[in-house]
């Protein structure tokens, strides 16, 4: 998941975000990308299923990139929980080897469904964190402004 929020219908804001140093900038709109991909990020550390605790344990933020004026984090399972996305996605269960182009396919004989847990918090958490990431930008803008 991405969180990406677009602040260009509040023009006072932008006005003041393009006045400033482009690295003062940049670190303005990290921090608040940051605080608000955390929100999703923590609904989605609630939703994930536990069975040894790993994968919620292991639900992060990465930053994807950041400019004077727009940014990303993507939102999920490190590679210490390389699997959550099979538990959020399902996966089938294969006998008899990987299912590869070099090597004999392996049989499909089931499927495990699909466990949803980034998804319902991107959804239900969303708004939310676009207002985290406006207010928290504008607290920042301000203070650098002064």
């Amino acid at each position: 998941m991405e969180l990406k929020v677009d602040i260009s219908g509040d023009k006072e804001l932008v006005k003041k975000l393009l006045q400033l140093e482009a690295t003062v900038a940049r670190m303005a709109i990290r921090e608040a990308l940051k605080a608000g991909a955390e929100v999703i990020a923590e609904e989605a550390r609630q939703n994930a299923p536990v069975e040894t605790g790993n994968l919620r344990e292991n639900i992060g933020l990465e930053k994807e990139s950041v400019t004077k004026t727009g940014g990303s984090y993507k939102i999920g399972p490190s590679k210490k929980a390389f699997y959550g996305l099979f538990v959020e996605m399902g996966h089938p269960i294969v006998v008899g080897g990987r299912r590869t182009a070099k090597k004999k396919p392996g049989r499909v004989v089931g499927f495990v469904p699909p466990k949803p847990f980034l998804r319902p918090a991107f959804d239900s958490r969303k708004a939310e964190a676009e207002k985290v990431v406006r207010d928290k930008l504008k607290q920042l803008i301000e203070q650098a402004v002064k």
